[in-house]
This record gives C-alpha cells, sequence and structure tokens, in this order.
C-alpha cells in the first residue's frame, strides 16, 4: 500500500499489486507477471489510475481458481468525493482469461461508484477506511469487506465494521447482504 507507483517520486503512498505466477501449488520457482497501480502501464502492467494516498493493496483476496483477484484501496477517496477522505474502496479484477495479456473486467465498490460495472456502497462515511481488509469465499461470489474507521449500526466511533456483498459471476454486485 506505500508504493509510489511508477515514476513517481516522494512518499505518495498511492499503492500497487505485483502479481506472480508459480510453478506448482508448492510456491515453487516464482514467476513475476505484472503490476496494478497507478501509472503502471508498460508491459502487462495494469493502470488503474490513483490518487495520493489511495493505498492501493492494503489488502488482497484471490479466488481458488485463480481468475478474480479482490484489491482493497483503504484510502479511496469515492468517486465524488475530493481531498483525503479517506472512504475506501475495493477493486474487482476478473482474470478469467488464463492470457494475463489480455485487459481484464475491473469493477470498483465503494462510495459515491454508480456507474457502469461500479458499484455504490452509500453507508460508508469519510475516514472509514473501507477494505483494509477484505475475504473472498472459494468461488469468488461472496465478497467480506472490512472498514476498521466503521462507525457501525451503534455509532461507536471508528469501533469498524463489515459488510458482506454477493457477486454474480460476471464480477457484477447483486445485491448488499449486511
Amino acid at each position: 500500500p506505500f508504493d509510489d507507483s511508477d515514476g513517481q517520486d516522494g512518499n505518495h503512498n498511492i499503492g500497487a499489486v505485483y502479481l506472480f505466477s508459480f510453478e506448482n501449488e508448492n510456491y515453487k520457482s516464482p514467476t513475476y507477471e505484472l503490476t496494478i497501480g497507478a501509472s503502471y502501464k508498460d508491459g502487462n502492467n495494469l493502470d488503474i489510475g490513483g490518487d495520493l494516498q489511495d493505498k492501493t493493496g492494503s489488502s488482497v483476496a484471490l479466488s481458488n481458481d485463480g481468475t478474480l483477484l479482490a484489491i482493497g484501496v483503504s484510502g479511496d477517496d469515492g468517486q465524488s468525493a475530493s481531498g483525503s477522505s479517506d472512504y475506501g474502496a475495493v477493486l474487482l479484477i476478473d482474470y478469467s482469461s488464463s492470457d494475463l495479456t489480455e485487459t481484464p473486467n475491473m469493477r470498483r465498490i465503494g462510495y459515491g461508484y454508480n456507474g457502469t460495472g461500479e458499484y455504490d456502497v452509500p453507508a460508508i462515511a469519510t475516514q472509514d477506511a473501507f477494505g483494509s481488509g477484505i475475504a473472498l469465499n472459494s468461488s469468488g461470489t461472496l465478497l467480506a469487506a472490512g472498514a476498521t474507521g466503521g462507525d457501525g449500526q451503534g455509532g461507536s466511533t471508528n469501533g469498524g465494521e463489515i459488510t458482506l456483498l454477493t457477486l454474480d459471476s460476471s464480477v457484477g454486485l447483486a445485491a448488499r447482504i449486511g
């Protein structure tokens, strides 16, 4: 989460995720495949944009078959927000094709995201850090996203909260269940 992005100097904490493949299930012979983050455009890398202090990669989860990657962006400022609101977000990246040279399908879940392939979680507030912890079930159909700064139903300041979301087969969102 503290990567300064490709070609950036300074303490920007934009973040990035580095993808490796392995020869077998014993993690033998790792091979660097690509980087996911702001301004990573060379080779198979995936430029997802980003702002200062986004902290992309603050958490990651991968479905059992390796086709769905969830990335926590705990410092995301939301679609319409400005400044350092730190609502947080989760990126879902669908690598259903085993060919990593193809551009994957990407979805964004967070505050104010309601465009094509996006899902707004209106219960997220400033400084919630939604996506600071994430988990996928083995089939990639259920996502749990933690918000360490969430105030929860009872209003306990920064007590934390977890949101459960169901995901359909095309990595779109079916419903918010928690």
